[in-house]
């Protein structure tokens, strides 16, 4: 049995059984994943790049000036400008700008009618 990585942090001793790591092992996707295609790395990669986007929102690192279910925001450390695709766990950068003017003008050509300033609530 393989001992956990939370034992070193902890003292404490997690053991996981060889069945459990077979199931721990297995291919897997999350139920109406929207992109089928992806590999099990893959949807972790999506995944991944979600949350850093929701924790640099979250710390302050990200300012969005619009959203519908799509945002657009600016980077406040580089000045880099993003428009962002998907929600929660499928969040991407789908476009950068040099300005926010740039990101919030395409923003708003493709999406006036629904668009609600600031961050979503």
């Amino acid at each position: 049995m393989r001992q956990s990585a939370h034992r070193r942090l902890t003292g404490r001793t997690h053991e996981i059984t060889p069945r459990l790591q077979e199931a721990i092992d297995e291919e897997w996707t999350w139920a109406n994943y929207p992109m089928p295609w992806c590999s099990r790395a893959e949807i972790r990669e999506v995944s991944d790049a979600a949350q850093k986007i929701h924790d640099d929102i979250r710390h302050g690192r990200l300012l969005i000036h619009a959203h519908t279910t799509i945002a657009v925001g600016t980077y406040l450390d580089t000045g880099k400008s993003v428009y962002l695709h998907g929600e929660n766990h499928l969040r991407q950068i789908a476009n950068t700008f040099d300005s926010p003017a740039r990101a919030l003008t395409a923003f708003e050509d493709m999406h006036a009618d629904t668009m609600r300033p600031g961050p979503a609530r």
